[in-house]
């Protein structure tokens, strides 16, 4: 009992500080945890009101849930954005994190964090199934890109929604290429934070316009490829350089690039003339390791620029 306990709290301190998943950190807006009300399927008239709600879909038997903030104010083909969890977490973590829901309010778009596949009823230590990673998501073959899917059409089926717009962390962002890969008529742009793309294959064609956000220092899945000394697997992730190669060339970019951001802690070149408007965008930081830039001298993260503001107008330019 006592050798249980040690290795949970250990999980406990762990997971939000390092950001295998994600580092946790909470704005004081977003300390007192939200009620999240439950709530059958909705029909097509059925438009949920603002507020924070779980909902259930069942995906080869198995039944998924995800949580959905609608913000006041909402108009009619407003953006849905997708936030993905790392590993081994959820959800309800990924939430409270990085200020996705005070973007959405601020903005008016729907936001929503589905949860990952898990052994556990609850739903806790939760995976994706992005290619070659990550565990019981991918030992299971489970079938993530299936659930998106049913999220997208239950979100729908109540809301007028415009472009759909993916990002993450880690096994969320590796989970945000593997979307974009086999989902390009569903997804128009994703940002994925401190994960490359692990795919093993896409089964669709099309351009999606890709923001990448990457530490120099990430000592987990490294920008020169990899599993880095950090690693708490032996995948041998693909390099940042070879995920943008990949990508521009689906879009097919011209080669040159404008650096649209620098300061002394980082800097982001964008790639130009891609396939049907869509963009791909570097930002490479030089501090913050496996994490969520902030923009912040607090914690451990980035202090380059505000990952979910600079995701947001990434978003937004595309309109």
């Amino acid at each position: 009992m006592k050798k249980s306990y040690l290795i949970v709290l250990s999980l406990m301190v762990f997971l939000p500080v390092s950001g295998w998943g994600l580092s946790f950190f909470k704005s004081k807006a977003q300390k007192s945890s939200p009620t999240y009300v439950q709530t059958a399927q909705a029909g097509p008239s059925e438009q949920l009101r603002p507020g924070d709600y779980r909902r259930t879909a069942v995906i080869s038997g198995i039944q998924r849930y995800y949580l959905l903030h609608v913000p006041r104010g909402l108009e009619p083909g407003a953006p849905l954005v997708f936030a993905l969890h790392g590993s081994m977490l959820n959800a309800e973590m990924m939430s409270k994190s990085y200020n996705w829901k005070k973007k959405a309010d601020e903005e008016k778009f729907l936001v929503v964090f589905p949860n990952g596949t898990s052994r556990l009823a609850s739903g806790k230590f939760a995976n994706w199934n992005a290619g070659n990673c990550c565990g019981y998501a991918q030992e299971s073959d489970s079938d993530d890109v299936g659930f998106i899917r049913s999220v997208i059409d239950d979100i729908e089926g109540m809301f007028d929604t415009g472009k759909i717009y993916v990002t993450g962390i880690s096994n969320g962002a590796m989970m945000a290429y593997r979307l974009a890969c086999e989902m390009p008529e569903k997804i128009s742009a994703i940002a994925p934070v401190a994960g490359t793309d692990n795919t093993t294959g896409c089964t669709s064609e099309g351009p999606v316009s890709v923001m990448h956000v990457h530490s120099l220092l990430d000592p987990r899945i490294l920008y020169e490829g990899g599993c880095g000394p950090d690693c708490v697997t032996e995948i041998q992730f693909v390099s940042v350089h070879d995920t943008i190669k990949k990508w521009t060339s689906r879009n097919q970019c011209a080669s040159e690039t404008e650096r649209i951001l620098e300061n002394g802690y980082g800097y982001c070149d964008e790639y130009g003339s891609c396939a049907n408007g869509t963009k791909v965008r570097l930002c490479t930081t030089e501090d913050g390791g496996h994490s969520w830039p902030t923009g912040s001298r607090l914690g451990q993260a980035s202090q380059a620029f505000n990952a979910t503001d600079e995701i947001w107008d990434f978003f937004e330019s595309l309109n």
